[in-house]
């Protein structure tokens, strides 16, 4: 059993590591991207408004809080992927197994969508609210100042549609895997 949680805890940071590696290069262009569909404008005049208002700086709006969902998101995916499917071939009938060849993935599936959106959800929400508000000093502090009375509704919006969409591309991703 030790050698099991070493190796998931090698996987874990693994993952962890490889999201925080490529974000510094990856982040820009998901800033451009969300400003863009916020605002509805063309991404050469999104690039360049942000620049023309905070920079180069600006084109890292909401980098704390989309590291930890990156790192999080990297650091439990591989883990599950390997100790959920002989799980759910322990406990499931044998019969629903052989009827139904899906549904150990489907139900691996299920169960990483479950996890993942309750840890994505919150810091995309926050990722997203950074880098659509004009705000130059202390963006996350402002945005609990003006939801801590309804901080949970809020950094949960979205919630359903981040569920439904992480249920389909898991579920496939297992299945045709």
């Amino acid at each position: 059993m030790h050698q099991d949680i070493k190796k998931y805890l090698i996987v874990s940071g693994s993952g962890a590591l490889r999201a925080l590696a490529g974000l510094p290069l990856e982040h820009p262009f998901d800033t451009v991207k969300t400003v863009c569909q916020a605002e509805q404008k063309p991404t050469w005049q999104v690039t360049k408004e942000i620049w023309k208002k905070h920079g180069l700086r600006g084109y890292y709006s909401g980098f704390v809080p989309n590291g930890g969902r990156a790192a999080l998101k990297q650091s439990y995916r591989y883990p599950l992927m390997i100790a959920l499917p002989p799980f759910f071939q322990k406990i499931m009938p044998e019969g629903l197994r052989t009827d139904y060849p899906t549904s150990i993935p489907t139900a691996t599936g299920l169960t990483i969508a479950v996890c993942e959106t309750a840890i994505i959800c919150p810091f995309e929400r926050v990722k997203v609210y950074m880098q659509t508000n004009s705000i130059k000093k202390h963006p996350l502090s402002q945005f609990f100042q003006q939801h801590h009375h309804k901080i949970f509704p809020e950094i949960t919006r979205g919630l359903n549609a981040v569920f439904t969409k992480q249920m389909v591309s898991w579920i496939s991703f297992l299945i045709a895997d």
